[in-house]
């Protein structure tokens, strides 16, 4: 085909599709279900059956296609979706932006700021958390409700394993007399919770690793492990009596008391170290148990009608 008859081909093309894609924008324009409040709407029943990747995506359509419709409560019910549906990276960025913005009303720093701590401690980013309070001045711990923000400190503090500083912000939260029910009663658990942390009867590693070195096993007896006690007395002593046996009769070229006594020595170095470090992790496990027994609080203890 010659090049001006395709020339005039693709006019003709445009002369039609132009006017076309025209009619076609303006009809989505007028349909209904492409208003604000129809995108609205389809958002926030999405959000309601749990589809919240989707309700986001609809959000963001409601954002792109009308930005006067994007008012700070908007923002934060997208940021909310991302938390709900464990996007919590893309939910900080959503909510971060929301705290910067110097037009942010009072009625939605308090939401946001909540938001922002349950997405740090979702990511264990406690030192996002400490920094983001200190961001924060007393006129918006007034917005926030003051009892609301010592209690997301405290929590912050409690899995941060700040255990003094914890208790010290439930204990502050407990003196509004404003604060809600709900947060009262998870704020004297937690409280209970600090309670048994400290009253736990630890275990100290230069002890265990001291028994360990004395009699093999015996550390881990102190720890309360009687058959790893038993393996590792019955390894090294069986170990140790044939080096010493082969080493007794045939010198110490033996070559079966070496292959005896690298094992045993390894093994006895190895029983010390690992009761050192046992006692590290039994007294860790302790405190997570307690920890787990703990309810962790819900977002919508702080983040009502949104």
């Amino acid at each position: 085909m010659s090049g001006p008859n395709l020339r005039w081909i693709l006019l003709v093309f445009t002369v039609l599709l132009v006017p076309l894609s025209h009619s076609t924008a303006a009809d989505s324009l007028r349909n209904p279900y492409y208003q604000p409040q129809k995108v609205y709407e389809f958002a926030e029943h999405l959000y309601r059956e749990g589809e919240y990747v989707r309700a986001a995506g609809e959000f963001r359509s409601l954002f792109h296609r009308y930005p006067s419709s994007s008012a700070d409560s908007l923002w934060l019910r997208l940021g909310l979706c991302y938390y709900r549906a464990g996007q919590y990276s893309e939910s900080s960025e959503i909510t971060g932006d929301l705290l910067q913005k110097s037009d942010s009303d009072g009625s939605a720093f308090g939401p946001a700021y909540s938001l922002m701590v349950f997405n740090y401690l979702h990511q264990n980013n406690y030192a996002g958390i400490d920094s983001l309070s200190r961001s924060v001045t007393e006129g918006k711990k007034r917005e926030m409700d003051n009892g609301k923000y010592f209690v997301l400190q405290g929590v912050s503090s409690f899995y941060a394993m700040n255990w003094e500083h914890a208790e010290g912000q439930f204990t502050a939260a407990l003196r509004d007399y404003t604060l809600q029910e709900p947060l009262r009663v998870l704020t004297q658990d937690y409280l209970r919770s600090l309670k048994k942390i400290g009253n736990l009867k630890e275990k100290k590693p230069a002890i265990a690793g001291g028994l360990s070195a004395l009699i093999p096993g015996l550390g881990k007896v102190y720890l309360g492990r009687p058959g790893d006690a038993l393996f590792s007395f019955v390894t090294i002593g069986v170990l140790g009596y044939n080096a010493y046996s082969s080493f007794s009769s045939q010198g110490f070229g033996s070559v079966y008391g070496w292959l005896n006594a690298i094992p045993a020595i390894s093994f006895y170095f190895g029983n010390v170290y690992g009761s050192v470090t046992g006692a590290f992790i039994h007294n860790r496990q302790q405190i997570n148990n307690i920890m787990e027994n703990v309810e962790f609080p819900e977002e919508s203890y702080f983040i009502r009608n949104y």
